[in-house]
């Protein structure tokens, strides 16, 4: 049974360490830090290039009119608005023309926590009567973590920037 579960958690713990590397490269923790601290003006005006270039790559992406990117900027002046893990992972969601919906690695982002609820009973099971075991239900609870950060914002993220892109409830 481990030789199906072992592998099974390996390969989802990868894709999700894969889609969670971008919190942890270079403008990912300015921007959390600035959204949460509520972008006072001492700390704005170091984080506003910052700001201002994730929401050009987010803008260029998914090939933004000048008007949704202005809308967008203008998001900045109410940081815990902003849209940050969208900024920080463009590839969840694609724009269609009207609106953003969810993209290819948004419905992997499900598929793994779906395969997670399925792999871990099981993987609990199998590790009880070994204690090395243990590591494989460890790494999905910490998997399954790092999917359901990505899922909640993302959600709460597409609601927020549709709202303001389209200007309908």
């Amino acid at each position: 049974m481990m030789t199906l579960l072992a592998p099974a958690t390996v390969a989802v713990f990868v894709y999700m360490l894969l889609l969670w590397l971008p919190e942890l490269q270079d403008p990912a923790p300015v921007l959390r830090r600035w959204s949460r601290t509520g972008g006072n003006p001492a700390s704005f005006h170091a984080a506003d290039a910052v700001v201002t270039a994730a929401t050009g790559r987010f803008a260029a992406r998914h090939a933004l009119t000048e008007t949704q990117t202005a809308l967008l900027n203008g998001m900045s002046s109410r940081p815990a608005m902003v849209p940050v893990t969208l900024l920080i992972h463009p590839a969840l969601v694609r724009f269609d023309g009207t609106r953003f919906v969810r993209g290819s690695a948004f419905n992997l982002l499900l598929a793994g926590l779906a395969g997670l609820g399925l792999i871990f009973p099981p993987t609990v099971g199998a590790a009880l009567g070994d204690v090395p075991l243990w590591v494989f239900p460890l790494t999905d609870i910490v998997t399954f973590a790092m999917g359901w950060f990505l899922l909640k914002n993302a959600l709460s993220d597409i609601s927020l920037i549709n709202l303001v892109l389209t200007g309908k409830h």
